[in-house]
């Protein structure tokens, strides 16, 4: 919980609670200007990730969230970032998701505020809500270079619903270097990725580690909190075949399906 703070920096600090309470937060922050917010994994079983209430930077020093992995599961409200009337905020290489089955569900989630920059994110929704929800179309932010996805029939908000990545892109005219790939994360909390067609698809923004402080590339990074480089040969599992019912005690030929 952070209260007219500034210039604070969170670094490299676990953030996991297996709470009952039903309103949980992460990390608690207002009125928190110039807030550098970096390498965290935030892992909470419903409602806030972080909370980032009037925290503001300016037109020569904006916060910054850089390299986060925020998860968020639960069975209704579920947001990662909730950025509430928070100006000059940069979001660079982060992996937000949320599990949430309520179809109000926000990997980030801004509510006014404005001169936001997030490029090269993850924001992705496993669950069945949004990807990205914006409040007002007022709002001024630059969206590009990230993998927007949902699980759900809506990926995004802006004013009006957009239910993938082409009606995001005509309805806010941004993201237009951005996907919609499946994230394939390790787990449902551990939100390193196996998302091998979003290789390289970022862009170069001067941050040369990923959230493991391996070395991020200074040309064709990877989006989201972690940087990685796809195996030579790589295969998907497709489907069980047989057996469907359990193993007996004796020999029996386990058959799959692979595609590579």
């Amino acid at each position: 919980y952070s209260y007219y703070q500034k210039n604070l920096t969170i670094r490299d600090n676990e953030f996991v609670s297996n709470s009952a309470y039903s309103s949980i937060t992460g990390l608690y922050m207002n009125y928190s200007d110039y807030s550098v917010i970096e390498k965290n994994n935030i892992v909470v079983p419903t409602y806030y990730g972080v909370y980032f209430y009037y925290c503001d930077g300016d037109t020569t020093t904006s916060s910054r969230f850089v390299n986060n992995m925020i998860s968020v599961g639960g069975t209704s409200t579920a947001y990662c970032v909730y950025s509430y009337y928070s100006n000059y905020v940069d979001f660079y290489h982060n992996t937000f998701n949320t599990s949430s089955t309520s179809s109000t569900g926000r990997a980030m989630y801004i509510y006014y505020g404005g001169d936001l920059d997030l490029k090269n994110n993850f924001f992705t929704n496993t669950g069945t809500g949004y990807a990205i929800y914006n409040t007002s179309t007022s709002t001024v932010f630059t969206s590009d270079y990230n993998n927007l996805y949902t699980a759900g029939g809506t990926l995004g908000y802006h004013g009006s619903a957009a239910a993938d990545l082409t009606a995001w892109q005509g309805l806010t005219q941004k993201d237009s270097n951005s996907v919609s790939a499946a994230p394939n994360y390790y787990g449902a909390t551990d939100l390193h990725t196996m998302a091998f067609s979003t290789n390289g698809l970022a862009t170069p923004l001067g941050i040369t580690e990923d959230i493991d402080g391996e070395l991020r590339s200074l040309t064709t990074p990877d989006m989201g909190a972690d940087e990685f480089t796809p195996p030579p040969f790589e295969a998907e599992l497709v489907s069980a075949i047989s057996p469907m019912t359990g193993c007996g005690m004796g020999v029996e030929d386990v058959i799959i399906r692979v595609k590579n």
